[in-house]
């Protein structure tokens, strides 16, 4: 479990991955609170090194919203250009080492631009918002109709990528959830949103709460990050 506070104080956060139902964990997350940035990816499965997948592009996100954070730029834009960092990374290294071949993970992601907060996503981990008691799901799966776990996008699976985006107003005691599809293969909205009602107290116990309950019937790894918007007295 990681936990802490985001640019000072305008949020708290928890985030951790479980192997859950599977022999090794594909899932990876970060929380890079001084940037602002929170994120989550899953190794795609039945492919080639989906561990290696996940954590480069996660890596790669994380280094290149450092960077676009120093240009002239919105923040979306810096997301949005720092995922297509991520993707070729991924994609030029599944085309170069042969054991890495046809590798590709999700990733979804929020920055914080206060009094916004930007998002991006490719593939079918979620990012949802929890408000006076309505949960919302701010990213679309990126699915197959009728066919949920067979992607039609995903990082590293071809040389370029498209990538959805949202933005949101913050408002004081948000809750803010990023998932792997592990969690919501299990967990219907309807629990998710009682379950990350106990983020009142804190966000790690929202993830606790969230993990727990997905655990006895996961087949897949779990990971969430909670983030909670605090008031300001």
């Amino acid at each position: 479990m990681v936990r802490g506070e985001a640019l000072a104080g305008l949020a708290t956060y928890a985030g951790r991955s479980l192997v859950g139902g599977r022999t090794n964990n594909e899932d990876g997350f970060i929380c890079a609170p001084r940037l602002g940035l929170f994120a989550v990816a899953d190794g795609m499965g039945g492919h080639n090194a989906g561990e290696v997948a996940s954590a480069m592009a996660l890596d790669k996100l994380t280094t290149a919203v450092q960077r676009q954070k120093a240009l002239p730029a919105t923040r979306t834009l810096a997301l949005v250009t720092a995922f297509e960092s991520a993707n070729r990374q991924v994609f030029t290294a599944a085309r170069q080492n042969r054991a890495q071949a046809g590798m590709g993970c999700t990733l979804s992601a929020v920055l914080f631009a206060a009094p916004l907060l930007v998002g991006a996503h490719v593939g079918d981990s979620r990012v949802y918002r929890l408000r006076g008691g309505e949960l919302v799901q701010l990213t679309k799966d990126h699915c197959v109709p009728e066919m949920p776990h067979i992607l039609t996008r995903a990082i590293g699976s071809h040389e370029a990528v498209s990538v959805d985006t949202f933005t949101t107003r913050l408002e004081p005691e948000d809750v803010f959830l990023l998932c792997t599809d592990g969690v919501t293969n299990v967990l219907p909205d309807a629990a998710l949103a009682r379950l990350l009602g106990s983020a009142r107290r804190t966000p790690a116990a929202a993830v606790d709460a969230v993990l727990r309950a997905a655990l006895p019937n996961a087949r897949d790894n779990l990971t969430a990050v909670v983030l909670r918007i605090e008031s300001r007295s």
